[in-house]
């Protein structure tokens, strides 16, 4: 169930960033432009708040740190897929 949450929390992290690029009409190719730092910002600013009691429990199990790092893999993950459909549309 947490897991489900930070994928999530990592996708609309990413399409947000994904999509302020594309209205500012820039390219958006390049790595991922997230941080670490942002990571551990959405964790403990949006997705904490966001946990229902199940959720806690199982945070309660790993450390936050850990939570940032994947929710900041994720959100690679979600902007790679993003560049990809980019260039399918542009090919």
């Amino acid at each position: 169930m947490l897991g489900r949450r930070i994928a999530d929390a990592a996708e609309r992290w990413a399409y947000r960033i994904w999509s302020a690029v594309r209205q500012e009409r820039r390219r958006t190719s390049g790595g991922w432009p997230g941080t670490l730092s942002e990571a551990r910002y959405l964790v403990v600013g949006q997705l904490l708040p966001s946990l229902d009691f199940e959720c806690l429990r199982e945070l309660a199990e790993v450390d936050r740190e850990q939570v940032a790092r994947c929710l900041y893999r994720n959100a690679r993950s979600s902007w790679s897929h993003l560049q990809r459909r980019d260039v399918e549309e542009t090919a």
